[in-house]
């Protein structure tokens, strides 16, 4: 992710975070937590380090008033074990560890939806599977595959076109499809 694209998204959080920052009936809540500790995964074979990291650890203890620290990860599982045990308060996930830490832990609570450098809001869905489950597209007329409802995009319309066997489109009522 490029830093104007890490800009953006940060920028979002940002003021939801400072949100945080003006309850009062929480006003003493940065005293109870000390130092807001934030996640990011670093980019592969960079080490720990995450560039405008610096800005971004500036930007919020400004906003908060208080001590932030940033915790470099060196993956999704590391992320999503920072979080899971309390390790950090607030993390940048991806749409699929996102949904991890939601199911390991129920920690996460959604604050922006990515967004690319021409300013496009990004649609994601995400498909668990079970171990042993399809392994292809082609597999999947032996499997059994839960969508959301019809009227939803990114649980219905979406998978069942990235998910039609052979690049034939789909038409909702194939046997292995279960809604």
């Amino acid at each position: 992710m490029e830093l104007m694209a890490i800009g953006r998204l940060l920028a979002a959080s940002f003021v939801a975070v400072l949100g945080l920052a003006i309850l009062p009936a929480r006003a003493g809540w940065r005293e109870d937590l000390g130092t807001f500790r934030i996640g990011m995964v670093a980019a592969p074979g960079s080490g720990p380090v995450i560039e405008g990291a610096a800005a971004v650890r500036n930007a919020y203890a400004t906003a908060l008033a208080m001590p932030v620290e940033i915790f470099v990860a060196r993956d999704y599982g590391a992320l999503i074990d920072a979080q899971a045990s309390s390790r950090i308060e607030y993390a940048i996930h991806s749409s699929s560890s996102y949904a991890a830490a939601f199911r390991m832990c129920g920690c996460v609570e959604p604050l922006v939806a990515p967004v690319s450098e021409d300013g496009s809001q990004g649609i994601r869905s995400v498909l668990i599977a079970r171990a042993g489950g399809p392994g292809s597209t082609a597999d999947l007329s032996t499997a059994r595959i839960a969508f959301g409802p019809r009227d939803s995009t990114a649980s219905y319309r979406l998978p069942l076109a990235e998910l039609a066997p052979r690049g034939d489109p789909l038409t909702g009522a194939e046997p292995f499809l279960v809604g």
